[in-house]
């Protein structure tokens, strides 16, 4: 019984994390890249260790961050989707 509760509770931080990211995004992307790097990283992590499918989504958000290939929007679209996935 506890596993689905501790399951919607790393839910519930993964989607804080990711509402977090989302809002610097849109706020100030170009400032905010290596804040919005850090909470990226621990929502994959997050979702890794409870195997969620948003890992994957999140993976390749950071990969074109830390390729300087991807710009606001792109990283707004990818955590859009990881978002509607939760």
């Amino acid at each position: 019984e506890a596993q689905p509760e501790q399951q919607s509770e790393n839910n519930g931080s993964i989607k804080d994390l990711l509402d977090e990211a989302v809002a610097l995004t849109d706020a100030d992307f170009d400032g905010s890249q290596e804040q919005i790097l850090s909470l990226l990283k621990e929502v994959r992590e997050a979702a890794e260790k409870e195997g969620s499918d948003i890992s994957g989504i999140i993976g390749s958000a950071v990969t074109l961050m830390e390729g300087g290939a991807a710009g606001a929007d792109t990283i707004a679209t990818l955590l859009g989707s990881a978002l509607d996935m939760l």
